[in-house]
């Protein structure tokens, strides 16, 4: 079987395996019920590419004993399928499917080549478009703070962004005069330098 990254990945899947970094995991949850539906992941490899990964609702309690997030896997017997669904986190050619009949192993491996994070980063000028398409960034885990996550996140009008990246230097150099939909929020305790709206 071979081991794959996710670039390489093709339907339907089942004689491929590959090695994943869950970076973040979540229920899917049915807005109109508010009932489980399945589990869902978001998964990266070696090269920071990143997939969505999704778990029906009868294996849903199964894979949720096995998955930490964090952790290295090595999936095999999984299918793979365009991206037909809605409220997928990641932009990708393809989806990975996780069965009953699916394998998962965990990984003892050096974890530096696998980010612990994937960021999709968008343009603002993109905002308009993407206001009414399923994926929308609205909150973010994105470091954490002396007591709490620090959170960041965003509404119609406005993004708020304090990664600790340095794609944030080149965000506040380029906004640093210019009243926008792009604010830099000041360090933690530093009131905003705005008035309140």
């Amino acid at each position: 079987m071979a081991v794959v990254l996710i670039p390489q990945l093709a339907p339907p899947g089942l004689n491929q395996s590959i090695r994943l970094r869950v970076t973040r995991m979540w229920n899917c949850v049915s807005p109109a019920s508010g009932r489980i539906i399945g589990l869902a992941f978001l998964g990266t490899d070696m090269e920071g590419n990143s997939v969505y990964v999704q778990i029906g609702q009868r294996d849903v309690e199964h894979y949720r004993a096995l998955l930490i997030e964090g952790a290295l896997y090595l999936l095999s017997a999984f299918r793979v399928s365009r991206p037909n669904i809605n409220m997928i986190s990641v932009r990708s050619a393809h989806v990975i499917w996780l069965t009953s009949r699916s394998v998962l192993h965990p990984i003892n491996d050096d974890l530096g080549p696998f980010p612990r994070h994937s960021f999709a980063f968008n343009c603002e000028h993109h905002l308009r478009q993407m206001a009414n398409r399923n994926r929308f960034l609205t909150g973010m885990l994105v470091r954490d703070g002396e007591v709490n996550p620090f959170l960041n996140s965003c509404f119609a009008t406005q993004i708020y962004v304090n990664l600790p990246i340095n794609e944030t230097a080149m965000v506040a150099a380029i906004y640093e005069d210019i009243d926008g939909p792009i604010e830099m929020m000041p360090p933690a305790n530093q009131p905003p330098n705005h008035p309140p709206q």
